[in-house]
């Protein structure tokens, strides 16, 4: 039996724009963020994160939130890769100590980066400030952007 372990793949900052508030629900609160933009790059592959695409959150009594990103790569090359992220964040911890995971899928035409439909993914999310600045509960108010990092599950 072969063991299981991660690759890293690639590394993607996704700049948001401040939350549209749907408000309580019957499961929990629901918010949309839009995504407005950013940059990914990895070993085998670089560009710009479109803007346009949007995270559906739904924050649940137990301090978790479901989070549902769907939004577009454009690669160096003018490859696009369609991204759908799904998972949950502590709202209690926040990264860089907090559980914030998801499960990836892409899908993509180009034929160079096919190899992303043929494996499974994780990344973990940190809610980021600016650049170099981790969210945390003092400064939630100030949310921009998301670093998250890809992993192929080998």
């Amino acid at each position: 039996m072969s063991s299981i372990g991660l690759e890293f793949v690639f590394h993607a900052y996704v700049t948001i724009s401040k939350e549209l508030e749907i408000g309580p629900v019957s499961t929990g609160i629901r918010n949309i963020a839009p995504i407005t933009g950013g940059t990914f790059e990895g070993k085998n592959l670089k560009g710009i994160v479109v803007p346009g695409g949007a995270d559906w959150q739904l924050i649940r009594a137990d301090g978790i939130m479901e989070v549902e990103a769907k939004y577009t790569l454009k690669t160096d090359d003018n490859a696009l890769i369609y991204v759908m992220n799904n998972g949950i964040i502590n709202l209690q911890e926040l990264p860089p100590t907090g559980y914030a995971r998801t499960c990836p899928k892409f899908e993509v035409s180009h034929d160079k980066y096919t190899w992303l439909c043929k494996s499974l993914f994780v990344s973990t999310i940190t809610p980021m400030v600016d650049e170099a600045t981790p969210m945390t509960l003092e400064n939630k108010s100030m949310l921009s952007a998301v670093s998250v990092n890809f992993y192929r599950v080998t």
